[in-house]
This record gives C-alpha cells, sequence and structure tokens, in this order.
C-alpha cells in the first residue's frame, strides 16, 4: 500500500505539471485522492505505518489544493474582464499604452529584467511573500526551485518525479507545494515546484505560473499579455 501511495503521489503531481483546465485540476485531486486511500490503508505493524499516516495530512493539503484550483479557474471564467478607463494609460509620443501599475485591468504586465545568465532574462519573483532572482524560463513546463529557497521557504516535499533535461535523459527530483506565485500582476495559488539540488543556485520559473501569456522580452522588460 506505501509504494503504491507513493506511485500514486507521484502521478498527482505529474499531470499537476500540466493541468490547466478544471477537468485537470480534478483528475489531479482524484490522484491525490486515491495516495490518500492507500496510505490510510497501510496496516499497524507495518514499518511505514508513521510515515504513512503522515503523508495522509500532507496529501490531504494537496488534493483541497487542487480542489481550489480548478474552483478558481471555473470563477475567473465566469468573471467579466472589466474595460481600461483613459485614466489607466499613459501617453508616450504620441502613443498609448497600458501602464504596468495597471496591467490587471488591461491583462498586461511589464516587469523588469534584473540581468541575464546566458542571454536568458532573470526576473525578480515573489514566492509565499518572499522576493527571489529566477530565470525566466520559457521552455520549461514547470517551476524549479533551488535548495536554497526549498530551505527559506519550508517547502515540505509530497513526493519525486521524473524530468527531461536538455543535458540527461531524466532526472529525479522532489517536489512540494507553495501557497503563492507572484511575477508582476501574475498570481498563482497552491502550485507544485519541483525541488533542484544544491548545485543549482538561481530558480527556474516555468510555463505553469505564465503559460496563458504571451510574452515579450525587451531589452530592460519582459512583458506579458493575457491571451
Amino acid at each position: 500500500f506505501y509504494a503504491q501511495g507513493i506511485e500514486r503521489a507521484s502521478s498527482a503531481f505529474t499531470f499537476s505539471q500540466r493541468a490547466s483546465s478544471p477537468d485537470d485540476w480534478r483528475l489531479v485531486a482524484s490522484r491525490w485522492q486515491q495516495a490518500i486511500d492507500l496510505m490510510a490503508a497501510v496496516p499497524e505493524g507495518d514499518p511505514n505505518r508513521a510515515i504513512a499516516q503522515q503523508k495522509v495530512q500532507e496529501y490531504q493539503s494537496n488534493l483541497q489544493a487542487a480542489q481550489r484550483r480548478a474552483e478558481q479557474i471555473i470563477t475567473a471564467a465566469q468573471t467579466p474582464v472589466p474595460s481600461v478607463s483613459p485614466s489607466q494609460t499613459s501617453v508616450s509620443n504620441g502613443t498609448s499604452s497600458p501602464a504596468p501599475s495597471t496591467g490587471s485591468a488591461s491583462g498586461v504586465y511589464e516587469v523588469p529584467i534584473l540581468r541575464r545568465l546566458s542571454g536568458t532574462p532573470v526576473v525578480p519573483v515573489t514566492i509565499n511573500g518572499q522576493r527571489f532572482e529566477m530565470i525566466l524560463d520559457t521552455g520549461a513546463s514547470g517551476t524549479l526551485v533551488t535548495a536554497a529557497m526549498a530551505n527559506r521557504l519550508s517547502i515540505r516535499p509530497v513526493g519525486r518525479t521524473q524530468v527531461a533535461t536538455a543535458s540527461a535523459a531524466s532526472v529525479s527530483f522532489q517536489v512540494g507545494f507553495v501557497d503563492v506565485i507572484q511575477v508582476g500582476g501574475i498570481v498563482v495559488t497552491d502550485i507544485p515546484v519541483a525541488i533542484a539540488g544544491p548545485a543549482l543556485d538561481v530558480g527556474l520559473l516555468g510555463n505553469d505560473v505564465f503559460g496563458s501569456y504571451d510574452i515579450t522580452i525587451r531589452q530592460s522588460t519582459v512583458e506579458f499579455r493575457a491571451r
């Protein structure tokens, strides 16, 4: 039961990396429920009984997070997008463009580029109220935090996942959940993240955060425009 529960939990995380619709998140929730049931079935006397009971509590939190994510997407789809008023635009060289501070009304957010690593932008990201510098990785499906970031944020691993990389066919990472990730005006909640080993010193911000936006990378800023 314990081994099957771990497998179900890893499956739940893997599905959550690609989840984008309410049905996707309901599937993730069903996998967490299966993991919970399997862990609860670990019998007394089994050497994994104590840790299985702990994981029941952890997986309950992940189940609720997946259910909330499904409801949030449904609510967002039902909420009308407000129009942009004249006070929400700025004028430069005779043309109007959305002001960064009012991106929530226009669906456009502008984020400064702090520096570049091998030509790739590094941008400010807030996770659970703490600020970090992260690489904007448009080729990554999920978000990856460093071991140091995970320690600062007290992220509890809930399982492992296999991730294909450019340098290796497959790499195993621990996975956990964070409450809130914010970049500019983009905010996502209850999101799974992979946890890198100590060799990585800068986290990667993936498409699970900004996948519903078109991205324009300029000299000193990155523009996110809602589709």
